[in-house]
């Protein structure tokens, strides 16, 4: 990766096509996907969806948080908090 630039916490739709589409083989591990389900549900604070971004392309890719979309989408949530790490590359 390049350098790191800038780093932003934000709210965003819910990213389910980006799951699929940067891991199209995904299949969710259930007890993973039974704890975010329980969290969210419950209230807790969860960790945000990681994305790294590209300065150059204008384009994130999910780097942590595939079961979190699962499971927001699942609930039916449309929006999601994530973090973005904006890199010069």
């Amino acid at each position: 990766m390049g350098e790191r630039t800038q780093v932003f916490c934000r709210w965003t739709d819910v990213l389910l096509g980006h799951v699929y589409e940067e891991w199209p083989d995904f299949k969710p591990i259930r007890g993973r996907l039974d704890n975010a389900l329980k969290e969210m549900q419950s209230g807790e604070c969860i960790y945000p969806v990681r994305l790294s971004c590209s300065h150059m392309t204008g384009r994130c890719r999910v780097t942590d948080g595939r079961h979190r979309i699962l499971a927001a989408h699942l609930l039916g949530r449309e929006k999601l908090l994530v973090e973005e790490t904006w890199y010069d590359e």
